[in-house]
């Protein structure tokens, strides 16, 4: 056989084995973000039945990041988490409501809740993931979060649900397309996590992305 037959075929095989190694590398799932540039902070996940909370270390903020956090004396850490104005601050809070708050948009609130010990003993009924993540990220979380607070009206609307918290406006609609879950999975990629805010419908697949950024650190008894 000839010398032009032979290189051919080496051609053709060569091609074979980069498309090969392509695929490969397409089926390898992305490292996150917020573990590829893990840093010194930690923010936590805690699972509040149908939602959850954001934890963050509340001195790496700094008082200018949320100025609401003056209403509440110094602590390590605050928790903060979204959802609708009428639903989530009223714990006896009806099928009706819940209804009302998922069928067309309506006004929503930023629960903040301030608290020293650790994590876990804070929270210790609660599913729990840990997800490290850089100065940068935390301090992206953080204007996420200030995003979703209203400027014009910094004063407490209601009473907070657990610690030492308070209900605050926020400018965001709520409505079955912008819940809770896809608020957090949200907050989430902004710190650097692979999350699909528009899919996390449910707080199962919120917590999920959660540990798959970062680790499970403590499961409900």
């Amino acid at each position: 056989m000839s010398m032009i037959y032979w290189l051919r075929r080496g051609f053709v095989g060569a091609l074979l084995v980069w498309s090969v190694v392509l695929a490969v590398q397409c089926d390898q799932p992305a490292v996150d973000a917020a573990k590829a540039a893990a840093g010194p902070y930690t923010l936590y996940v805690v699972r509040h039945g149908w939602h959850a909370g954001l934890v963050l270390p509340r001195n790496a903020l700094g008082e200018a990041a949320w100025p609401v956090l003056n209403n509440f004396p110094p602590t390590a850490y605050v928790e903060v988490g979204w959802g609708e104005a009428a639903y989530y601050p009223n714990p006896d809070a009806g099928l009706g409501t819940l209804l009302h708050a998922g069928l067309w948009p309506t006004a929503s609130v930023v629960h903040l809740a301030v608290f020293d010990e650790p994590v876990t003993d804070a929270f210790p009924q609660h599913d729990i993931a840990a997800i490290q993540v850089s100065r940068a990220g935390l301090h992206q979380v953080a204007a996420f979060v200030q995003q979703s607070m209203h400027n014009a009206h910094p004063d407490p609307v209601a009473p907070g649900r657990y610690h030492e918290s308070a209900f605050f406006l926020s400018p965001l609609p709520y409505h079955g397309l912008n819940n809770c879950n896809q608020w957090a999975a949200g907050a989430l990629r902004a710190a650097g996590c692979r999350t699909a805010p528009r899919r996390t419908l449910r707080v199962t697949r919120l917590m999920h992305d959660a540990q798959s950024c970062g680790r499970w650190i403590q499961s409900a008894p």
